[in-house]
């Protein structure tokens, strides 16, 4: 009988074991941004600048990205799993960058046209 106690309470305790090592594994993940070079944020902790390849954990976490000014940053949750270990962002223009290139933009054009007409 205590054998029996004692063969249960082992195998019961292998199986928590075996659980706790699931929960720990680590992910490798590649984070990657259009354009490059955004700071990464995981959970709230500074990870480095993509693209980028780092261990986490397996299971849900946080995600942020800040380019540089004059874009929108991201932040985001995600589910790390074996399968979904490849993350790609693509960051928008703040309106004003949008607006400030147009003009520019315009400008350009309005000088070629002026350059390009013929002297009388």
């Amino acid at each position: 009988m205590r054998r029996k106690i004692s063969i249960i309470l082992l195998a019961n305790f292998l199986v928590l074991l075996a659980t706790q090592a699931r929960a720990q594994q680590l992910i490798e993940v590649k984070i990657t941004s259009s354009p490059s070079g955004a700071r990464v944020y995981l959970d709230d902790k500074f990870a480095g600048r993509t693209p980028l390849k780092t261990q986490i954990a397996e299971g849900e976490h946080n995600i942020k990205l800040d380019y540089r000014e004059g874009y929108i940053s991201i932040d985001k949750d995600i589910l790390v799993t074996p399968k979904n270990d490849s993350f790609h962002y693509r960051f928008k223009m703040t309106g004003g960058e949008i607006f400030g290139s147009v003009v520019w933009g315009l400008v350009i054009i309005l000088a070629i046209m002026v350059i390009s007409q013929p002297s009388i």
